[in-house]
């Protein structure tokens, strides 16, 4: 009990490390898998990808300016005050952008509920 996570990926054939895919995942378990391993070991992949996906919005919510460039540059900057406040609003636009289309590419989901019931952290 609690030793492997439910549901879990594991990183080498068989037994630890684990990677968690329970509650503190969408649900969609393969697909924040592959936007973990994208955002952490092929960032600069992962950002093109990012500004592909956003950049119809952006028209499409009328914005006059493409909030993307200035909002990196804040993460970059470690400007956390500025993130979540001035930029507040284009981070969360943005996230439900990128949400949306992972899970339109593959909709396999899983209950977070059970997941957070056999999961130990939660």
């Amino acid at each position: 009990m609690f030793k492997e996570h439910w549901p879990h990926v594991h990183i080498a054939e068989d037994g630890e490390p684990r990677f968690p895919c329970d509650s503190s995942t969408t649900g969609n378990i393969v697909i924040d898998f592959f936007d973990f391993i994208y955002r952490n070991y092929y960032h600069a992949k992962w950002l093109d990808w990012a500004q592909q996906v956003w950049a119809p919005h952006v028209a499409r919510l009328g914005l006059v300016a493409d909030p993307f460039p200035v909002v990196v540059d804040a993460f970059n900057a470690h400007k956390i005050d500025a993130l979540l406040s001035k930029y507040r609003d284009n981070v969360v636009m943005m996230k439900q952008a990128w949400r949306e289309n992972n899970d339109k590419l593959l909709p396999l989901f899983v209950n977070n509920a059970n997941c957070r019931l056999l999961s130990y952290t939660e």
